[in-house]
């Protein structure tokens, strides 16, 4: 270039181009990058907000159950437990059974629901989780329980997206203190 006249070079804009295009794929790279671990946290998340969900439910009600049934259940039932509920005014206690089962099950993820009857005539469906994996096929990888007086031990799996979180969870139902 000439004294006195005013641009870029050639070699200038050239670098220029280069720079900007580096750093725009680097930037490019690093957004893709943080959205698909914000995916991946959300999946993860998910997960396990739904096995804390079943591990809330199924603790608060095994804290009363007098009764566990795990064994020789039809499917789709997972998990029975029943309590009487005393009437200490009257002579009319109330019978109550809370049966968790999995429903809706594709690819062996299913929602795990909860019923409570009672002799009062309620009769109080829930989902307890969403995503919950049950299959009968994989007895080391799924959802399962198992009791032996006094412990409940609950195991639980759960898959979101490409997230697959577990739990295993162990209950003492309260001591039966009777007036």
């Amino acid at each position: 270039m000439r004294r006195g006249e005013k641009g870029f070079t050639v070699i200038e804009v050239v670098l220029t181009c280069a720079i900007a295009a580096v750093l725009g794929s680097v930037s490019t790279m690093s957004i893709f990058q943080t959205m698909r671990s914000v995916s991946a946290s959300e999946s993860h998340l998910v997960a396990v907000r739904q096995l804390q969900n079943a591990g809330n439910w199924i603790g608060r009600d095994v804290q009363t159950a007098e009764n566990i049934v795990v064994d020789n259940l039809e499917y789709p039932n997972f998990l029975i437990l029943t309590w009487t509920e005393q009437d200490y005014i009257g002579d009319d206690p109330v019978y109550h059974a809370v049966t968790y089962f999995i429903e809706g099950i594709s690819g062996g993820i299913g929602t795990l629901k909860r019923n409570h009857s009672s002799s009062t005539g309620a009769d109080e469906n829930l989902i307890a989780a969403y995503s919950m994996y049950y299959h009968l096929g994989d007895p080391a990888g799924t959802s399962s329980t198992s009791y032996q007086d006094p412990v409940l031990t609950v195991k639980l799996c759960s898959i979101s997206g490409d997230a697959n979180e577990s739990r295993t969870y162990s209950f003492v139902p309260r001591p039966d203190f009777q007036p």
